[in-house]
């Protein structure tokens, strides 16, 4: 008899239970829900959100991964902004990225049990009509964390700028000095 040779079911459940333990097998279904938070303030992690901007945010990690055909419209993962950049805006997943490495990227600040990279294509406001790409990440504190990161077309009007931030003022509008608005802002929501 040759040596033990366990079954490829076998092979699979030890695989499993083994990332299982060095993940630690957060039970992400306490983040399924609605959020509410500020932006993060100060000019140099901010662009095109005004400093006092809220967002809220309804989420299941569920349907992050998931077809969304397979979600009632109740329950489809939205984000809105008390600037009008987001009302109810759709966030949806990118098929192949649950199995990338970026879903376990850690940035310094409160662990993170696994990131969400989502599309996001506002109906109205100033990103009408172009994408948003919107990182969720699952805090290890129950937090949630929002990135946003878009880009207009160019344009010759600048983006809102906020004096408590001490920002230097933006040039008139000008046809010559077009330039597209990027706008990035991180939310922490509760």
């Amino acid at each position: 008899m040759r040596g033990f040779r366990p079954k490829p079911s076998w092979l699979v459940l030890r695989a499993t239970l083994a990332v299982c333990f060095a993940a630690g097998c957060n039970d992400l279904s306490e983040y399924s829900g609605d959020f509410k938070g500020h932006i993060i303030k100060g000019n140099f992690i901010r662009s095109c959100f005004p400093a006092a901007t809220r967002a809220e945010l309804r989420f299941d990690p569920e349907f992050a991964v998931a077809a969304l055909g397979e979600a009632k419209p109740s329950q489809l993962n939205r984000l809105t902004t008390s600037d009008g950049t987001f009302t109810k805006t759709l966030l949806e997943p990118i098929t192949a990225l649950p199995h990338d490495q970026l879903s376990e990227l850690d940035f310094p600040g409160p662990s993170r049990l696994r990131n969400f990279i989502l599309l996001a294509r506002p109906d109205s406001g100033p990103l009408v009509g172009h994408d948003a790409t919107v990182v969720v990440s699952l805090l290890e504190n129950r937090e949630v964390e929002v990135r946003v990161i878009a880009r207009t077309a160019a344009t010759s009007v600048p983006c809102p700028t906020e004096s408590e931030d001490n920002a230097e003022s933006e040039p008139a509008p000008d046809a010559q000095n077009e330039r597209p608005r990027e706008y990035f802002g991180v939310f922490i929501l509760k």
